[in-house]
Parts: structure tokens; sequence; C-alpha cells
């Protein structure tokens, strides 16, 4: 569709799911969701909490940042998408500019050249990047 969206997330732009999810049922559940959402930078800090909740509540199991980001989407349906940033910020790698190698603004590489030279030209590794979450699924969200 070119906007970014995996298939799932597109078809359910399309079909609002008919049901509604309660946590009450599942304090655990509950618990890591409020916790992934109260996070500030969840992709750095919630696997140091996720340990720290297990070994205090003497868990053996406690949902992963994947399944936590998971069972959000699917209870939300809000899912961002990654776009690719020079590392000055001048633009963003999408639209016209999605087949840039270099910024058009000050030259900077868009892939970090030294893992695309390590890696024989295989591995684009982006040197920033950025998250949009689409207006349609944030609305959607609401009601």
């Amino acid at each position: 569709m070119g906007i970014g969206l995996n298939d799932d997330a597109v078809e359910r732009l399309w079909n609002l799911p008919a049901h509604t999810v309660s946590l009450s049922d599942d304090k655990t559940l509950e618990a890591v969701i409020k916790l992934y959402l109260g996070m500030n930078h969840a992709d750095i800090d919630y696997d140091n909490a996720h340990r720290t909740f297990m070994e205090l509540n003497d868990l053996d199991e406690f949902p992963s940042l994947y399944q936590v980001k998971k069972i959000v989407w699917d209870i939300s349906g809000v899912e961002s998408i990654v776009h690719n940033m020079c590392i000055n910020l001048c633009i963003g790698f999408t639209g016209l500019f999605s087949s840039l190698s270099h910024c058009p603004e000050c030259g900077e590489a868009r892939f970090d050249q030294e893992k695309l030279e390590q890696s024989q030209g295989k591995l684009n590794l982006p040197r920033k990047q950025f998250l949009t979450t689409l207006l349609g699924q944030q609305l959607q969200a609401l009601f």
C-alpha cells in the first residue's frame, strides 16, 4: 500500500475489531502494560525492569519487550512506522528522499559506512531513525 504498514495493520484500519479487551482478569498483564506505557525509553529500560520485576515477585514467566509491544498493538491497533533519517536531523529518508544514500542538505551518509564495508555492502544499518504513528490508527484507538 506504500504507507509502511504491514498487511495486518492495513486490514485492521479497514476492518475494525468488533470486541473490546478487558485487563481486569489478568493482573500481571495489566502491570506489564502499565510498566511499558509508563516508560519514556522502553526499548532501553524494559529489559532491566523485566528482570527486577521477575526477581522481586518470584516469577518464572513475564512477557518480553517484543511480547508486550505485540499485546499493546493487539489491544490498541496503533503501530509505529520506522523511517531512516539524516544523522544531523536535516531530512527523513521518506517520499522523494527514500532512495537516497546521502543527505541532500549536508551530504552525510544514510547508512553506517563502517558496517557497510565490513559486510561487503550487504548490511545497510541506518545511522539514525525516527518513528511515525499514523493519525488514522490513533483516532481509531480513541473510539
